[in-house]
This record gives structure tokens, sequence and C-alpha cells, in this order.
């Protein structure tokens, strides 16, 4: 899997000047966050590594597919979810993270989908959990899209800023990063309504 993740990232660099290339952005980006198991950050990663100055304009691309690509999942798990869903689960080995997401989307939707949209948590365990629950759908459309904006811009700015010279070492720990700032809000949460 990952000789395949470099070898889709590789190309989309080497036609990031094609529109095949920016197509390929946002296939990527659309069907991670309702199918697809590599997430699209090492491929924006790249195209902005060759065209830095483009950076925003790449970064809102990859929002918005993910975000649709998260509504598409809500439609999977709100119409589709006993055909296809307990596959997906099943593909991924996700079903104990699939119960826990029913708990966390009681109580707290907004939270749950934000964070699953910013932190490296499987977005779209969290997308398809949202349609098989019915959260609200302006709830769920607001959190992605502040949830995978502020991860996508984050990621853009970083690399657009700081460059190659420290990507790999941000790279590296960005997802840490996510990880930490998500268990802060949910520890946050967790204090504010127990």
């Amino acid at each position: 899997m990952l000789k395949s993740k470099h070898k889709i990232r590789d190309w989309i660099i080497e036609n990031s000047d094609k529109r095949i290339g920016r197509v390929a952005l946002r296939v990527i980006s659309f069907t991670e966050s309702s199918f697809f198991p590599i997430p699209p950050d090492p491929f924006l990663i790249g195209v902005i590594m060759v065209k830095p100055k483009k950076w925003l304009v790449l970064s809102l691309n990859v929002i918005i597919f993910s975000v649709l690509g998260g509504i598409f999942g809500y439609f999977i798990g709100f119409w589709f979810f006993d055909a296809f869903g307990p596959k997906l689960i099943s593909l991924y080995s996700l079903q104990e993270e699939f119960i826990l997401v029913e708990k966390f989307f009681t109580n707290h939707a907004f939270w749950t989908v934000f964070i699953s949209a910013f932190s490296p948590i499987p977005y779209k365990v969290f997308t398809i959990g949202a349609g098989l629950f019915s959260v609200n759908f302006f709830v769920f459309v607001i959190a992605s899209i502040i949830g995978r904006g502020l991860r996508f811009l984050i990621v853009g700015f970083i690399f657009r800023y700081v460059g190659e010279k420290y990507s790999d070492l941000i790279f590296k720990y960005f997802n840490l990063l996510a990880l930490i700032a998500s268990l802060l809000i949910i520890g946050y949460l967790i204090l504010k309504f127990i």
C-alpha cells in the first residue's frame, strides 16, 4: 500500500501542470472521505512543493472535494448502509471504532464530526456514521467544512511557507499534533458535561 501511495503521489506531482493531475487530486480528496484508504495530505503537499504560489487554491480544492466526499459518505450511511456500510467497515477492520461513533454522535454531533474531519481519525467512518445515525445534515456539513478547512489550510500554509526543508519533520508530526488537539477538545467536553 505504501509503495502504491508513493506511485500515485509521484504521478500527481508529475502531472500537476495538467488538468488530469488536478482532477486526480480532487478524486482522491472526494473518495478518501467516504471509502478510499489513502488521505489526500501527501498529494496536496507534493503538488504545493511544485506549485507553492497556488497553495491556497489547491488547499481549497481539497477542502471542497473532501467535504463533498463526506456528504457522499453521509448518504451511504443514510440510504445505503445495509448494502455497503458493513462491507466498508469490515474491509478496514473498523468495527470497534464504529460502535464508539454511535456514542459520540448521540451526545456531541458537531464536535464528533469536527474532530474526525480535522484529526487523523478515519473521517470516512464518521461520515457514514453521521448518515446512519441521522445527524442533522446542516450540522454535519458545517462541522465538516470547519474541520476539513482547518486541516488542509494548515497543511497548505505550512508547506507553502516552511517548504521542503522541514516538510518531512512537520508532516511526520502533524497527525500527532492534530490528534493531541482533538484529545484536548474531547477532554474539555468530558469535563464540561460530567
